[in-house]
């Protein structure tokens, strides 16, 4: 392939800019300009060659999501959708509907609820009452928007084996939900979704490759080339694989995987891919599936009020959160894992959280010494001022997903307090530090559209909320980040932060031809306009793989001379 007249943002310092690229099988052999590579053409052509004009458009490297969770935010493709039911009549409504159509004792999976969308007066949490009239045949395992919290119908628990329901026992690092008469509602969080997961019958594998092929879809359409997934506790996976590196495998030996990716095991069975990868000969992966890493988790989330912190909740003052896995447990594990040669991505969300998965990273580096760790923590998302310095210190990387502060940003003050929301998503903070970030989705938690991941970190402009009429809040401008960090976190920071740098994350000679294509030059479009930004063309490897329909504009990019607003 050749690209010609490209407005090219390579990543690279040395040369930021070019104007084409020229590429042999899947690798990147020449960048600069359109001269060079046309006499290139003159000697290299052949009936081969695909010749790609750019026509002017802003050319970047292949974004990388460096949090998704792939195969369970395929299946959510094709699942009921209840992420923007804005009442609590629509919620039951939907999941009505979608019954209806189901076969009778089909599992109702996934959802992405989120209540803070309804209106104030009926802002509680759901519980199985609600839909048990409206689901009589379907057992419901359904789950709000970020993943730490479940609901199940009546006929879901009877399935996971309880004719009486007071016998569902309480469970360490989770939380039962139950009513005044202490019966449980329906309501599951964090380790205490481990009593209804075991029970969700496995997906098939054609159920399998379907949910790959409508995310890897999803993705290209959306500029992405290569993702960091990462497996959920086997205890809690998603229905249907207790292996996801098993799943990735399957695929990719049938050619059936498109996307680059990188595939974390859980930190329960770390044992299990430790002692595989010593195998002699051991497969560590390829161009396009790479084995390595483990992720575990610290504690809950922001939205389920499990994430972990140092003071209460402003809304529950006598309770702070709570750790998911035991200090000892997981100093253990991130040591084991560590002697072992392999890379750990540790889960925190509240500053209690990521202070103690950064005392644990400095344990064992004192103990195992200094070497080329590129530890992550994933999502990073309130830390302690004293704590920003020791990420870089320790070299530990924060795996933050920008979208989540426009999103909890509606109404982190309100739990949180304002002085504590000043640490909040705190990607300048981050940046000031020296600390390096890798920017993801949490898809299927959040969209995997990088552009709007740019936007967020950049505007940090609150989402709508529901029926709130009030205009959109710029949550804690201070932690705004610049559009050329933000789209470097989306590239090469995230490529260094699995160790990719060298074939991954800007346009250089040498490096996998991943690229896209789009509408319009982020560096030069208003701030505010990011989120409207398009992509049109997704290369990978070399060859495209997502071409989409010129996008008729309904916003005005805000430049003069613009090629596609003027």
């Amino acid at each position: 392939m050749a690209l010609l007249n490209g407005n090219i943002w390579t990543g690279n310092k040395e040369y930021p800019h070019a104007q084409a690229i020229a590429c042999v099988d899947d690798m990147i052999t020449h960048v600069g300009s359109n001269s060079d590579v046309l006499s290139l053409l003159d000697t290299h052509k052949d009936s081969q060659t695909h010749i790609l004009d750019a026509q002017g458009k802003f050319v970047i490297p292949g974004f990388i999501d460096s949090h998704i969770h792939f195969i369970m935010g395929g299946q959510r493709l094709s699942s009921v959708q209840l992420s923007d039911a804005q009442t609590r009549n629509e919620f039951i409504q939907r999941i009505k509907d979608f019954a209806a159509v189901q076969p009778r004792g089909k599992w109702i999976l996934g959802g992405d609820w989120d209540h803070t969308l309804w209106p104030q007066e009926e802002r509680e949490l759901p519980t199985r009452a609600w839909i048990d009239q409206v689901t009589p045949d379907n057992p419901v395992w359904i789950n709000r928007k970020e993943g730490h919290m479940f609901l199940a119908n009546t006929l879901a628990l009877q399935q996971a084996g309880y004719a009486d329901f007071s016998t569902i026992p309480d469970v360490e690092g989770g939380t039962v939900v139950r009513d005044g008469n202490g019966q449980p509602t329906g309501l599951f969080k964090d380790n205490a979704m481990n009593i209804v997961y075991p029970h969700v019958p496995q997906a098939t594998q054609d159920e399998d490759d379907q949910a790959i092929e409508a995310a890897t879809q999803y993705c290209f359409e959306n500029g992405v080339t290569s993702i960091h997934h990462l497996t959920e506790p086997p205890s809690r996976n998603r229905a249907g694989v207790g292996d996801d590196i098993s799943t990735f495998e399957s695929a990719h030996k049938r050619g059936r995987l498109k996307i680059r990716a990188y595939v974390a095991a859980p930190i329960e069975n770390w044992e299990i891919l430790r002692n595989r990868l010593a195998l002699p000969g051991a497969w560590r992966g390829d161009k396009r599936l790479r084995l390595g890493a483990i992720k575990g988790y610290v504690d809950g989330s922001l939205g389920s009020h499990t994430a972990w912190f140092f003071d209460p909740y402003v809304d529950t003052p006598n309770y702070a959160g709570e750790m998911v896995n035991s200090e000892n447990d997981l100093y253990r594990w991130i040591k084991g894992i560590d002697t072992a040669g392999m890379q750990v991505f540790i889960h925190a969300i509240g500053d209690r959280a990521n202070h103690t998965a950064l005392n644990i990273y400095e344990r064992v580096q004192r103990e195992n010494g200094r070497k080329d760790r590129r530890w992550r923590i994933e999502h990073a998302q309130h830390v302690a001022s004293a704590d920003f310095h020791r990420f870089r210190e320790l070299g530990v990387i924060a795996s933050v997903q920008p979208y989540h502060a426009i999103d909890d940003g509606r109404w982190a003050e309100s739990i949180l307090g304002t002085q504590r929301c000043k640490n909040a998503y705190a990607f300048r903070s981050f940046q000031n530090a020296g600390v390096r970030m890798a920017f993801g989705s949490d898809w299927f938690v959040a969209p995997p559209v990088p552009l709007l991941g740019i936007h967020a970190a950049v505007v940090r402009q609150t989402l709508s909320t529901g029926n709130d009429t009030k205009l959109n809040n710029v949550f804690v401008p201070e932690q705004c980040v610049s559009v050329q960090q933000a789209l470097y976190s989306y590239t090469l920071g995230a490529a260094y932060s699995v160790h990719e740098e060298c074939i991954k994350g800007s346009i250089a000679v040498g490096k996998l031809a991943d690229f896209a294509i789009l509408d319009h030059d982020l560096f030069m479009v208003r701030k505010e306009f990011i989120e409207h930004v398009k992509v049109e063309k997704t290369v990978l490897g070399g060859k495209l793989v997502y071409e989409g329909q010129p996008h008729q504009r309904v916003v005005h990019c805000g430049i003069g001379t613009c090629y596609t607003c003027s």
